[in-house]
């Protein structure tokens, strides 16, 4: 199995961001290609905060998300995008790093919250034709998830 996954590890933000057009062109050309997993998408992100490339960055980020969610309705494969949170003291709330754009691009959101040593559980916070707000307890093991 592992002769058929690729795997990127890019040192910069301009990297990620040419590794994901070659996965995407890799994807359009190759009908064997199944599946796209971007984790996290926000990576260098956190690095902008509060400097002048923020918004180019932010821009960036919203691209490549943009170009994969084309990829996943184009090719009808899933293009999985993980992101990181922080809490907002002003809120009281978890938010997503890099701001809204993602969550209005993607289709589906699932929010995995640790609720024990080995365990999560998984909330779906949006769906196209499924309620929010569901949720499955899940516990990592050595095969990966399993039911919690």
């Amino acid at each position: 199995m592992l002769k058929r996954l690729l795997f990127f590890s890019p040192n910069s933000h301009e990297e990620l961001d040419d590794h994901v057009s070659r996965a995407v062109k890799l994807a359009e050309g190759d009908r064997t290609v199944g599946l796209v997993v971007v984790d996290p998408i926000t990576v260098f992100y956190r690095l902008a905060i509060g400097t002048k490339n923020e918004s180019q960055v932010r821009s960036l980020m919203t691209n490549m998300v943009v170009r994969l969610h084309r990829l996943a309705r184009s090719r009808e494969i899933p293009a999985i995008i993980t992101n990181q949170v922080y809490f907002d003291p002003d809120t009281g709330n978890i938010e997503p790093l890099g701001g809204q754009g993602i969550g209005h691009i993607a289709k589906t959101i699932v929010r995995l919250d640790r609720s024990g040593p080995g365990r999560r559980t998984a909330v779906l916070m949006k769906h196209r034709h499924l309620a929010e707000g569901a949720r499955a307890a899940l516990r990592i093991t050595d095969r990966g998830f399993e039911d919690g």
